[in-house]
């Protein structure tokens, strides 16, 4: 478990740990807390496994960065590409 899946690990301890100490201020039954934390740990845990074995070490970075990426991008503007084989003052001629 490398990379970015720690964190979600950290953030699922982090909320399993709030809701047993909430589970157990409400007055809910021990027995029954300790059996709901440890199927939501248990859950957490297999999850951020699987989050593991689909992307690996930096792929959910990889996902993530793929999906904010723009899937076209649109040049209306024929400037750009006008002076591309137009000679440079001052450039160095071709040697040969």
């Amino acid at each position: 478990m490398i990379g970015g899946n720690v964190y979600y690990l950290v953030a699922g301890i982090g909320l399993v740990f709030v809701a047993f100490v909430t589970m157990y201020l409400v007055g809910t039954p021990l027995l029954a807390t300790v059996i709901i934390t440890l199927v939501l740990g248990g859950g957490m845990w297999a999850g951020v496994f699987a989050l593991n074995t689909k992307y690996g070490e930096h792929g959910l970075m990889k996902a993530n960065a793929r999906r904010s990426a723009p899937k076209l991008i649109t040049n209306r503007q024929s400037r750009l590409f006008q002076h591309l084989n137009e000679d440079r003052p001052g450039a160095s001629q071709r040697r040969v």
